[in-house]
């Protein structure tokens, strides 16, 4: 496949869409849905919904240092998009 690019153009961003920019970026970095204590240690794990509130929780590895950090930030990303729609 070839692209080409001819047109220069300056493009402005609100916070709030880099933000939604910011968190999809990182969200795809870290596999599954969060970070969870399981047996002492934590683990990162998907949770796949069932119905009715229940669902399957599986646990895919232990958490890195790398996945801690990816976490908390999307959990700053995620408060601030929060307080950015309140405000709106």
């Amino acid at each position: 496949m070839r692209i080409t690019v001819t047109d220069t153009r300056t493009v402005e961003l609100t916070n709030q869409q880099m933000n939604e920019i910011t968190y999809q970026t990182l969200k795809n970095l870290l596999p599954g849905d969060g970070i969870e204590k399981h047996k002492g240690e934590l683990w990162l794990y998907s949770w796949e919904d069932t119905g009715h509130g229940s669902g399957i929780t599986t646990h895919i590895r232990k958490a890195t240092e790398l996945d801690l950090a990816i976490s908390n930030l999307l959990e700053a990303i995620h408060k601030e998009m929060s307080n950015e729609t309140r405000k709106m």
